[in-house]
């Protein structure tokens, strides 16, 4: 549906969390190959919630600011 409509639909990727390192293979293939606009997640995973550090370099590579 993508391919035909592409102004009318589009990828929102899921991620592996909180697996970072799986993550962060998924993002750059989900942007590079499948040509994903955009990520879901959860607001919590394991009992950390997205603010944790744990979760600082997925946030990194995708531009947004980190927990302080």
């Amino acid at each position: 549906m993508i391919v035909d409509h592409p102004g009318r639909f589009g990828l929102f990727a899921s991620l592996p969390l909180p697996d970072i390192d799986a993550s962060l293979k998924e993002v750059e293939f989900a942007l590079d190959t499948l040509g994903a606009k955009g990520f879901i997640v959860f607001t919590s995973y394991e009992g950390r919630y997205l603010g944790d550090e744990h979760f600082n370099p997925l946030f990194e590579e995708l531009g947004v600011a980190a927990a302080p």
